[in-house]
């Protein structure tokens, strides 16, 4: 690729290129990293005791994505104590957890 952007065929095409990897950047620069981050999707699924809304039943499947969530939430609070305490890390040096979906099926 480094040869290619270099040709005449390539300044022709009036393109430009930019990294998507590391952290976003507010100006023309951006930082590189060596190491890689990976996305991880995952879907979890919890299944619980089913019935009447005018019962309280145990081990509902509320319960559960209750504890899920506070463990994720804690861990996200977590890398955020640690990014705020350390002004020599960057959100590139944390771990992000966003929770980005939830469905009932």
């Amino acid at each position: 690729m480094s040869l290619f952007v270099t040709t005449d065929a390539f300044k022709k095409m009036n393109v430009g290129c930019a990294l998507d990897e590391g952290i976003a950047s507010p100006t023309e620069v951006f930082a590189l990293f060596n190491g890689e981050r990976t996305i991880w999707q995952m879907k979890i699924h919890c299944p619980g005791t089913p019935g009447h809304g005018s019962l309280l039943h145990e081990n509902t499947a509320a319960e559960k994505v209750n504890y899920i969530m506070n463990k994720f939430l804690a861990l996200r609070e977590e890398e955020k104590n640690k990014l705020k305490a350390n002004k020599n890390l960057t959100i590139g040096d944390v771990t992000t957890i966003n929770i980005t979906m939830l469905s009932v099926s």
